[in-house]
């Protein structure tokens, strides 16, 4: 194993998987090769692949990700990171935990709303309309289940079925999508017509 550079344990591992780590590209390659053979990427902590510690490579991939997205990395390592950062876009990388995703789906408390709302309005900007299929994915991201979540959470204030406490933060959440032309209902599959009382027009000019 020491002849084929293995990486005995998970701190070398992230060492190796920084921005600009030698062994970057070899992992990113082993990545796809993962994804190729059990049609996923979600590997668990400290899972090896190959001789590989690939599981921790991963998750160090997320950690640079929240440095990146927070201002927290390196200045000389930011080029570099956005560099790599494309390349498991490429791939369909998930950002978040499966737990995670839950959360931001959900909107709970600790979930990643507001990035999943500024990527939807990159998507709406790149795609001219704001209603994913239900499980597409944009730059890695499960974005169709998260605007799903957010359609049940608008019918279930509605219904009068949100928490007291999370009344007001939902309410500045609808307003934020509706300011996008946020689609609350769909007809059937494939429309993106609104009903009662939302952006009728901002659809309109989508046409």
């Amino acid at each position: 194993l020491n002849d084929i550079d293995f990486i005995w344990d998970s701190e070398k591992a992230k060492q190796a998987s920084t921005p600009g780590g030698t062994q970057w590209i070899l992992m990113y390659q082993l990545l796809k090769d993962y994804k190729t053979e059990f049609k996923h990427i979600f590997t668990l902590p400290g899972e090896l692949y190959q001789d590989q510690n690939l599981g921790d490579w991963v998750q160090a991939q997320r950690d640079n990700y929240k440095l990146w997205q927070k201002g927290q990395l390196d200045p000389s390592l930011v080029r570099l990171a956005e560099l790599e950062i494309a390349l498991l876009n490429a791939i369909g990388f998930v950002w978040e935990k499966r737990g995670e995703m839950q959360e931001s789906a959900t909107g709970g408390e600790g979930s990643n709303w507001h990035s999943m709302y500024q990527l939807l309005k990159d998507y709406s900007t790149e795609k001219k309309h704001v209603a994913p299929s239900k499980h597409e994915e944009y730059r890695g991201r499960n974005l169709g289940r998260w605007v799903d979540g957010q359609r049940v959470n608008y019918r279930k204030r509605q219904r009068g079925e949100t928490a007291t406490s999370s009344t007001k933060k939902s309410d500045e959440r609808f307003t934020l999508l509706d300011e996008i032309g946020f689609v609350w209902e769909l007809r059937g599959p494939g429309d993106a017509s609104i009903r009662g009382g939302s952006k009728w027009e901002s659809m309109y000019q989508l046409l």
